[in-house]
């Protein structure tokens, strides 16, 4: 099929809506079915890792900078294109995480405001952050292994 160009002026591959997905497709927003990633919860958010990655995540308040620490809450792990997804979590799977510095995030204003009646209330806040670096991450022993070891 031929390419059309969006909106933003860039060429886009053209699929036809018969339900087939993108198989075969190998554009750079595809890639990431040939990659090693995984899906945490922490800090009552999700986040998608990869290893090598850095990013700021809520603080950690039992540990400190420079403690490598594991993450078990893993939602998913895309292996080379095997994909494990957990109900709700991954058993055995674990991303092993390192601390980077803990620090705290630009300054965010709380005004408060009621019209007519002279009240008014201004506060600040910085929300506290852990930078970590993801160092790997383990799937565990797999069913169809622990079978295998059985037999």
């Amino acid at each position: 099929m031929a390419p059309f160009i969006d909106r933003r002026g860039g060429a886009q591959a053209a699929f036809p809506l018969t339900g087939q997905g993108l198989e075969g497709y190998t554009g750079s927003s595809c890639n990431v079915a040939m990659s090693t990633y995984a899906i945490i919860k922490t800090g009552g958010k999700q986040y998608r890792v990869a290893p090598g990655d850095v990013l700021d995540v809520e603080r950690f308040t039992e540990h400190e900078p420079g403690d490598t620490i594991d993450i078990d809450e893993v939602l998913l792990v895309n292996q080379d294109g095997d994909v494990t997804i957990g109900a709700p979590y991954i058993e055995g799977a674990r991303v092993i995480v390192k601390i980077e510095h803990e620090g705290k995030a630009k300054k965010i204003i709380v005004f408060k405001y009621k019209p007519k009646v002279r009240y008014r209330r201004k506060k600040g806040h910085r929300q506290r952050f852990a930078r970590i670096i993801i160092e790997g991450i383990e799937l565990g022993a797999t069913p169809k292994a622990e079978a295998t070891k059985e037999a």
